[in-house]
């Protein structure tokens, strides 16, 4: 699960609509998205019970990738993750890369933190 905090309704609206065009792609390493919705938030003061601000948030709820992270992979495996594996995990994420950029999406924060692996061992975006 991911929670998006996004300052404006706007925000959120463009956030779900980004989520429902991903579900539309259908790639072995593309996360599958199960769920998603905006929900806004209002913060109240705790004396008064008066609501002093609201702020939007996108929860994302996909598939499980029991496989963790990548960054967490490499970082603390008892044994190190070889080359041959490390250039697996960069052509599924470039393929995966490829398959958003066709569908005109971008990913917008890809990092080692946002690549995790399946059951398989597949690097998933």
């Amino acid at each position: 699960m991911r929670v998006m905090a996004c300052q404006y309704a706007d925000d959120a609206r463009f956030a779900m609509g980004e989520i429902e065009e991903h579900q539309d792609i259908k790639h072995k390493n593309l996360m599958r998205i199960r769920h998603a919705s905006a929900y806004r938030i209002d913060a109240v003061a705790q004396a008064t019970g008066i609501r002093r601000h609201s702020a939007w948030t996108a929860i994302i709820v996909s598939q499980f990738c029991p496989g963790g992270q990548v960054a967490t992979r490499c970082s603390t495996a008892a044994t190190p993750v070889d080359n041959v594996q490390m250039v697996k995990w960069a052509q599924q994420t470039a393929a995966a890369l490829r398959a958003l950029h066709l569908s005109g999406l971008t990913h917008r924060n890809l990092n080692p933190t946002n690549v995790h692996l399946d059951a398989r061992n597949r690097a998933v975006v």
